[in-house]
Formats: structure tokens, C-alpha cells, sequence
């Protein structure tokens, strides 16, 4: 169905912040103190309500859609997912929530209301469709979510921001909204340049028309998120 994803492209892009030279496994990267700490239950504040001014929440409250379809990118524990979670159905919603992290670290709470998680211990850059397993993802994602959160994730852990902005923006679902947090405003400037690029470079290959707003958000003055709205 894909006949390009845009990762060989996009690999040769040298732009964005550099990960450690050293590599580190899913299993040291759980053994990691502060990674622990993603995902924690007073993060729910954080994000959702101070460095988003809650306009996330209030998107799916105006959507229309009694289970509107939800994907949170790098979701650590989860504690704060659960609390999302919950904030939704006190609004009568049922949210049916994904996720997707580069460990598969979330509590048995944040298992408990999450449907599916296609963590596979890998970063989203990586993920090619010449993999099978991989193109089965890749088709599970497309235009599939209504809302899209990447706090402290997609955007920020990546040699790639750009082309994690562009390939979560692919997941979103006609009328979808995603909320990435990148590194600063500059970042988000070139970042939206690059991404404009990829989607058209993306369109003409794969003879699709997809089209996205984005726009900078920054309410915290240090939290820093692009506003991602999928027109078509």
C-alpha cells in the first residue's frame, strides 16, 4: 500500500540534536533512573494543561466522537496516561488509547486502560517498511488516531525531529490533531520547513494528498510544542 515511507531520504538529512555516540539498549535504558520518570502521574499537569493550555482535552471535547482514537508517543510509566485517561471519561468520553515508546516500560494501571501498545524496543526513525513486521505497522498507523501527544519524546530523543514530526503527523486521521514537544523555537522553524517538504516529497511518491497546519505553541516559555492539524 506504502510505496515509500521516506526513511532514506530522510536519514540523509544531517539536522537535529545528536544522541549520545554511545548506543543503549531498551533493557540499560530501563535501568536508567530518569527514565523512570517519564510518564509519572504529576506529568499529567504538565503537559496537559500547562504546556498545551489544555487545548488537547478541549479538542477531543468539541470533536464529536464518543471514542475518539488517542496515540501517546514515548508514554514512559504511563501514570500520566491513566490520568488522561480518566480526565476523558469524567468528560463522557471513552477514549480508546495507543501507545508507542522506544521501551516498554508502562505500569499494570496504565495497562489497564491502554488498548493496544506497539512499543518493539525501537526508535520511530528506524522503522522501515523493507521489514515486514515494520510495514505491518506502518499500515496498523496510518490515518488512524484523532489526537497525538509526544511529550519528552518523538520530537526531542532523535537524531531526526523533522522526520518524527512528519511520520506522526502521517498517523493522524482526517480532522486530527498532534501535539509534539521539540528542543526550541528555532528547531520548530526549521523543523516545519523540513516537514512541508517531506509531506509533499511523500504525496508524489506515494500519489496520496495529505495536508497539515502546524503551528508553534509555546505557553510555559520552556515546554515548546508543535501544534500538528491534519486539513486532508
Amino acid at each position: 500500500m506504502l510505496k515509500c515511507f521516506l526513511l532514506e531520504l530522510v536519514m540523509t538529512i544531517k539536522y537535529g540534536h545528536p544522541r549520545k555516540p554511545t548506543l543503549l539498549t531498551a533493557k540499560n535504558m530501563r535501568r536508567e533512573r530518569h527514565w523512570q520518570t517519564v510518564g509519572t502521574e504529576n506529568r499529567f499537569e504538565q503537559i496537559y494543561l500547562r504546556s498545551t493550555a489544555s487545548r488537547p482535552i478541549e479538542f477531543l471535547r468539541t470533536l464529536g466522537k464518543k471514542q475518539p482514537k488517542v496515540m501517546i508517543l514515548g508514554p514512559g510509566v504511563g501514570e500520566d496516561t491513566v490520568k488522561l485517561y480518566r480526565s476523558l471519561t469524567a468528560e463522557h468520553l471513552d477514549p480508546k488509547i495507543d501507545t508507542f515508546g522506544l521501551t516498554n516500560s508502562l505500569s499494570r494501571a496504565a495497562r489497564r486502560i491502554i488498548v493496544r501498545d506497539y512499543s518493539i524496543n525501537m526508535p520511530l526513525e528506524m522503522i522501515t517498511p523493507r521489514v515486514p513486521e515494520h510495514q505491518r505497522l506502518i499500515s496498523a498507523l496510518i490515518g488512524k488516531y484523532d489526537l497525538i501527544v509526544g511529550a519528552l519524546s518523538v520530537g526531542i530523543h532523535t537524531r531526526y525531529p523533522a522526520y518524527n514530526v512528519f511520520a506522526s503527523s502521517l498517523m493522524l486521521s482526517p480532522g486530527g490533531k498532534a501535539f509534539i514537544e521539540v528542543r526550541d523555537y528555532r528547531d520548530k522553524k526549521k523543523i516545519i520547513e523540513v516537514v512541508k517538504k517531506m509531506v509533499g516529497a511523500y504525496n508524489r511518491a506515494n500519489g496520496t494528498n495529505f495536508q497539515f497546519d502546524l503551528e508553534n505553541i509555546n505557553f510555559t516559555g520552556y515546554n515548546r510544542y508543535l501544534e500538528i492539524t491534519r486539513i486532508q
